[in-house]
């Protein structure tokens, strides 16, 4: 029987949109945590199509949550928190022009309401 969440987890990571033009605004970081495995397609097309070339943030492991630990200001906060601060700082050694960080409300199965679409300037 084969494994599905290895086939979509590969899927996921090695979708590659097509870029109209990838000088038009230069490289966008994604981290991949919490629900944006579920998102990344979808924004990643979204990136392409506005002239992106999106970067994904490095596969979790043991070194990439300890680099996570190490900038996080407190150490009971949850661990797919203490990933994001690692997949956050796998993303600052990339060259980037932004990375950006979503938050979606989902209310049942309806997209209620995008609260937060947030893109940093580096």
């Amino acid at each position: 029987m084969p494994n599905l969440v290895a086939y979509k987890y590969e899927a996921i990571r090695n979708y590659v949109p097509e870029v109209i033009n990838p000088n038009l605004r230069g490289k966008i970081g994604m981290p991949m945590v919490l629900n944006m495995y579920e998102n990344s397609t979808f924004w990643a097309t979204l990136f392409a199509k506005l002239g992106f070339e999106v970067v994904l943030s490095d596969e979790s492991s043991k070194a990439l949550y300890e680099i996570g630990l190490e900038s996080i200001a407190s150490e009971t906060a949850c661990y797919p928190a203490k990933m994001f601060y690692g997949y956050i700082e796998s993303l600052l050694k990339k060259e980037l022009n932004t990375f950006s960080i979503h938050v979606l409300y989902m209310k049942k199965i309806k997209l209620v309401k995008m609260l937060t679409t947030l893109t940093v300037l580096l």
